[in-house]
């Protein structure tokens, strides 16, 4: 009887003890919960707090920002995705290769949309009339610049042709002067002055078609450096823009993801903004401690001085 009851007792304890190991499960799965909640609260107010700050920063030219995306990652913290416009898009690419663009028609108003705080773009048949124009320029001026190159390397292949058959010509000639009498020997020397003097023309007008081609290569050459230079420019001053940006804004507000544990971070991605990495173009990356930016926000740390505590990347 008394081993009964302490039977009884040990499967009453054990259910007991599962009983409040489950509510304990339940009501720390509520409070995980509750904080993710809480913490993408805030992650979305600090969010529309940096887009604006990046939008005040950029300038109407060169590299411009686009977009703005956040999550979180358990463990290692908030993750910001920034995107821009300009940086090794379709039009760098096109200008690498086109020498010189005519004029380009008059761009027609664009009617914007604005709709939750997005803005879409809305495209009239004006706006398709002048896509297609500008594409066909941009067409023409490259198949001006190929027939350009592809005319004076024709000619010169014309010229090399016919410098060999004068050459072979006058082999022929000095041969048959070995054994010509004098008064054809007289006309064969005659007959090859005439050669040479061709073969001097055709030095000259040789020499007149590659200094043409020279120019027109060492044309393309300055105005690729030119671009490639304007490309490092727009890339500095949209990078500076951008940390004084994201700076100003963590320091000023980046106290208030208060559910972020102190010993995550918070990190910027800049995606495929540095150009000739591996796969073309690598992400910039900005890794910022929390305990940094709290800093900051108690003007323990000025903004200059958070961004050196960053760790910067590229990847």
């Amino acid at each position: 009887m008394r081993n009964l009851n302490k039977t009884k007792l040990a499967k009453i304890i054990n259910r007991t003890t599962l009983a409040v190991l489950t509510v304990a499960a339940c009501h720390t799965g509520l409070a995980v919960a509750e904080n993710y909640s809480g913490l993408a609260k805030e992650i979305e107010i600090v969010k529309g707090i940096v887009d604006t700050s990046l939008k005040q920063q950029q300038r109407s030219e060169g590299i411009r920002y686009r977009s703005l995306e956040a999550m979180y990652l358990a463990g290692q913290g908030v993750v910001f995705t920034v995107s821009s416009t300009g940086n090794g898009n379709w039009m760098s690419r096109i200008t690498d290769i086109v020498d010189r663009i005519p004029p380009i028609p008059p761009v027609p108003d664009v009617p914007a949309i604005v709709s939750n705080g997005e803005i879409d773009i809305e495209l009239s048949r004006e706006w398709e009339a002048f896509a297609d124009e500008t594409a066909s320029r941009f067409g023409e001026a490259f198949a001006e610049s190929t027939e350009q190159m592809y005319d004076l390397r024709s000619e010169e292949r014309e010229i090399a042709w016919e410098r060999r058959d004068i050459e072979r010509r006058k082999r022929d000639l000095e041969f048959e002067a070995g054994q010509a009498d004098k008064a054809r020997a007289k006309a064969i020397k005659d007959e090859v002055k005439t050669l040479e003097k061709e073969l001097a023309a055709l030095s000259s007008k040789e020499g007149s078609l590659r200094a043409r081609r020279e120019s027109i290569e060492q044309q393309r050459q300055e105005s690729a450096d030119a671009r490639k230079q304007a490309q490092l420019k727009a890339a500095k001053a949209f990078l500076s823009n951008f940390e004084a940006g994201i700076g100003e804004a963590l320091c000023r507000f980046g106290g208030g993801m208060r559910a972020l544990p102190d010993d995550e971070h918070v990190t910027f991605v800049l995606k495929g903004f540095v150009q000739g990495g591996q796969s073309g173009q690598n992400d910039k990356v900005y890794v910022f401690k929390k305990s940094k930016i709290e800093d900051c926000v108690k003007e323990k740390l000025n903004t200059d001085g958070l961004l050196n505590s960053a760790n910067v990347y590229d990847f």
